[in-house]
């Protein structure tokens, strides 16, 4: 059986640790809400354009869903996925 002790114990760390996860998520929400806006703003500022919406847009899918926003961002916007922005040379004759 259980101590009441441990269950004590138990009751006052398990909500202190719940706590600190969702500090520790939303810090992370954040962050990459942040870099997502600041890489998208240097974009925009550099004539590059964006997938679907503006940098605005980005960083709040970035702040509400985190990091699946942040892959989805890199992916359209970074990875060879993307593409090139400047047109293809011709093929040498």
């Amino acid at each position: 059986m259980i101590s009441r002790s441990l269950i004590q114990a138990y009751a006052t760390v398990v909500p202190f640790v719940f706590a600190l996860f969702w500090v520790a998520a939303a810090v992370v929400h954040v962050a990459f809400a942040v870099a997502v806006f600041r890489h998208a703003s240097t974009r925009r500022a550099e004539g590059g354009s964006h997938v679907f919406v503006g940098p605005e847009l980005w960083t709040l899918a970035a702040l509400v869903s985190g990091p699946v926003a942040v892959v989805t961002y890199w992916l359209l916007h970074c990875s060879r996925l993307a593409g090139s922005e400047e047109p293809l040379a011709p093929p040498p004759a």
